[in-house]
C-alpha cells in the first residue's frame, strides 16, 4: 500500500486487496452517488474484477480520513519512436484477456467536487511510479475539460460515435417520426415474413437460472460464429470474457439476457444492461442464418426489444459506441465517447506527445 498526499486529500493504492475488500470500497463510495454508468456500478465492477486474469492496482482517494474516490490503474507498455512507454489504463487491467470486456461511459467514482483533487492526486500518483503516459478509454466527451483543468500537459483525444434512441411507451414503434420511411418498410416487411413462416414474434425471457445459462450458450455460438473469423474476433473465445458475461446475468441487478423467437425459431439473443430506466445494449448473437432479401433479423430483433423495453417503462435505449448502420438507422439522437492519452510530463511523454502533434497536423 502507497499513499499520495496532496494537502487534505490523499490516495491508498493497493497492489493486490482481495475482491471483497474491493467490492466493500466501492459500494462504499458509489452508494450516495448518481452512476450514469452500468460499467461503473459495483454490480459490474464485481464481477469484471472477479473475472480479470491480471488484476489491475486500486486506488481509494480520500479527504481526510474519509474514502471520497475509487478507480483502477492497470499497466502495460507502448512503444514509440523507439522508447519504452509506461502507460497507465484508467479502469483496465492492461490486458487483453480482462479488456476485451470493453468499459464504455469509464471515469472516476467520486462526487463532481472532489474530482478535481482526485485526479491531482492520481497524477501525482502515477508520476512517482514512473509512468509516462495515462489512457483513459471511452469517457463522455464532455467530461474530459475536468482532466485538461489538471492534466500537466496537452491531451490528445480519438473521439467514438455513439447512438440512442428515446422510447416511446404505449406507442406502434413504426409510427415514432425519427425513423425513416426506408426503416420502417424494412422492419415492417421482415417481421411480415417472419411470422409467416416462422410464427408470431416474441421477446422471451428465462424462466430460471438454468434457462440463462442456455440462452448464453446459444448468444455465444451465434457470436462466434459471425466475429471468430474478424480481426477482432469473438469474445466468446476468452474464457475471461465469457466469465464476465456469466456473473453479471447470475448476479441479474444490473443484466439481462432476453432471446427473440418467431414461433419456435431464434431470432438472436441479447445482452442488456439496465440501469436508471434505460437499456443499454451491449452484446448481441444473431441467427444470420434467417436473413434474406426481405429478412433482416437483426432489424427485427431490436425492433421487438424497442417495443418491449418501452412498454415496461424504460425512457432510452442506449447502442453504446460505435458507428455502424444499423444503429443511425434505429437511433434518434448521437454523442460521443472519447479516448484520451494524458502525458504525464516525462521526457519520453514529451517527445510522444509532440510526435502525435506532428501526425495530427500531417493527417489534417
Amino acid at each position: 500500500m502507497k499513499d499520495i498526499i496532496t494537502c487534505n486529500s490523499h490516495v491508498k493504492v493497493y497492489s493486490t486487496p482481495s475482491e471483497e475488500f474491493v467490492i466493500n470500497m466501492w459500494t462504499k463510495v458509489s452508494r450516495n452517488l448518481n452512476l450514469s454508468s452500468p460499467f461503473l456500478t459495483p454490480e459490474w465492477v464485481s464481477s469484471w474484477y472477479f473475472s480479470a486474469t491480471k488484476k489491475p492496482t486500486f486506488v481509494i482517494y480520500f479527504e481526510g480520513n474519509e474514502p471520497c474516490g475509487v478507480c483502477f490503474i492497470g499497466d502495460t507498455k507502448r512503444v514509440k519512436l523507439g522508447l519504452v512507454l509506461k502507460v497507465g489504463l484508467l479502469n483496465q487491467a492492461g490486458n487483453i484477456e480482462s479488456d476485451q470486456a470493453w468499459i464504455e461511459y469509464n471515469d472516476l467514482v467520486c462526487a463532481d467536487r472532489s474530482r478535481n483533487n482526485f485526479i491531482t492526486c492520481l497524477i501525482d500518483y502515477l508520476k512517482s511510479e514512473g509512468f509516462d503516459l495515462l489512457i483513459v478509454s471511452m469517457i463522455q466527451h464532455d467530461a474530459i475539460r475536468r482532466w485538461n483543468q489538471v492534466a500537466p500537459n496537452p491531451i490528445d483525444e480519438m473521439n467514438f460515435k455513439g447512438y440512442t434512441s428515446e422510447l416511446c411507451s404505449g406507442n406502434s414503434f413504426f409510427n415514432l417520426s425519427y425513423l425513416s420511411k426506408n426503416t420502417r418498410s424494412q422492419i415492417k416487411r421482415s417481421n411480415n415474413q417472419l411470422e409467416r413462416l416462422y410464427g408470431p414474434l416474441a421477446v422471451v425471457t428465462p424462466k430460471n437460472q438454468n434457462e440463462s445459462l442456455y440462452f448464453l450458450e446459444e448468444l455465444s455460438k451465434f457470436h462466434k460464429k459471425q466475429w471468430s473469423s474478424s480481426i477482432e474476433g469473438s469474445g466468446f473465445n476468452n474464457p475471461a470474457f465469457t466469465l464476465l458475461q456469466k456473473r453479471l446475468i447470475e448476479n441479474k441487478e444490473l443484466a439481462a439476457i432476453v432471446g427473440v423467437f418467431a414461433g419456435e425459431t431464434a431470432l438472436g439473443f441479447c445482452i442488456n444492461y439496465l440501469h436508471q430506466q434505460k437499456v443499454f445494449f451491449y452484446c448481441s448473437g444473431i441467427n444470420h442464418e434467417l436473413s434474406t432479401k426481405h429478412i433482416k433479423p437483426g432489424y427485427s430483433m431490436h425492433n421487438s426489444l424497442m417495443q418491449y423495453y418501452a412498454k415496461l417503462g424504460f425512457s432510452h435505449y442506449d447502442f453504446l459506441g460505435g458507428d455502424a448502420r444499423y444503429k443511425a438507422s434505429f437511433s434518434n439522437s448521437e454523442y460521443y465517447l472519447s479516448s484520451v492519452t494524458i502525458p504525464l510530463g516525462s521526457f519520453k511523454a514529451l517527445l510522444a506527445s509532440i510526435y502525435a502533434g506532428l501526425r495530427n497536423i500531417v493527417q489534417h
